[in-house]
């Protein structure tokens, strides 16, 4: 589904409101939202930003109500997808479950005309989308690589992904998909390394190596202290919320403006009824 989106909105839409002849699917999407929106509103608020998980529901309630009633619903994987959004909240950041991906599906086949993600029918290993290329929208598909699968071309007119999740990176030496590096293996890019572990910038002889905490020492690259964390020169520190103080954007959870940092709920969605 990955509906969740980086950065701040304010809408007001009048949508998702119930009726007997609901469909299972979109009664299921107004679930989703529920969950999604609970779950930004305690993610922007942690961040300094403003939420209004009314304003949300009716936002996604207006997207469900598109075509997610005429998508074809998992029942299973709604539920899984419910119950693992429930256990992720508060959990700022986290990526939304592979299984939400799985319980809305359209009908239509590859290069089919298509209006929304939800009219296209998911390939049995991978995702299909709706893509617009000249002057029409058209469903695509992306599979999910495995080791040695092509990553920055196309087999056959299918696209494949090389993605974190599965383990993988793609090597633009040979352009296939290969395993992530462990902790002390060489590297030439943060990319490539297994878990929270980054790639050195600009180190002879650089080898995979664990993200330094808050609190510990550092020399200068960012990329050296965990994800919420930035290097001031000396220390990972933690990065600020907004209305903080702040010199570089690197210093936030957002962005740096005017000596102020603004923004940042972690990727997620915050919606505002202004």
């Amino acid at each position: 589904m990955r509906a969740v989106l980086v950065g701040s909105v304010g809408v007001l839409l009048v949508g998702g409101c119930g009726s007997d002849d609901d469909s299972p699917g979109l009664i299921w999407f107004r679930e989703y939202a529920k969950e999604l929106c609970t779950n930004a509103d305690v993610c922007c608020k942690a961040s300094g930003q403003a939420h209004s998980i009314s304003a949300c529901r009716q936002f996604f309630g207006f997207l469900g109500g598109m075509s997610a009633g005429d998508a074809k619903y998992d029942a299973a994987a709604g539920k899984e997808c419910l119950t693992l959004l429930r256990e992720q909240r508060g959990q700022c950041g986290a990526a939304e479950p592979d299984v939400c991906d799985r319980v809305l599906t359209g009908t239509k086949g590859k290069g089919a005309p298509c209006s929304t993600n939800f009219d296209c029918a998911a390939p049995p290993d991978g995702r299909a989308y709706c893509l617009w290329g000249s002057g029409e929208a058209r469903c695509e598909h992306e599979l999910r690589g495995q080791v040695g699968s092509p990553c920055t071309s196309s087999d056959g007119g299918v696209s494949y992904v090389c993605s974190a999740e599965d383990g993988l990176y793609c090597s633009y030496t040979d352009d296939t998909c290969r395993e992530l590096l462990a902790v002390g293996q060489p590297c030439t890019s943060a990319d490539r390394c297994a878990g929270d572990a980054h790639c050195p910038f600009g180190a002879t002889d650089a080898v995979c190596t664990p993200r330094a905490a808050v609190g510990a020492p550092c020399d200068g690259p960012d990329d050296e202290c965990v994800e919420d964390g930035y290097c001031d020169g000396a220390t990972c520190q933690s990065k600020k919320k907004a209305g903080e103080a702040c010199g570089s954007y690197q210093e936030c959870l957002g962005y740096c403006e005017a000596g102020k940092c603004e923004g940042g709920g972690g990727g997620t969605f915050c919606v505002t009824d202004d």
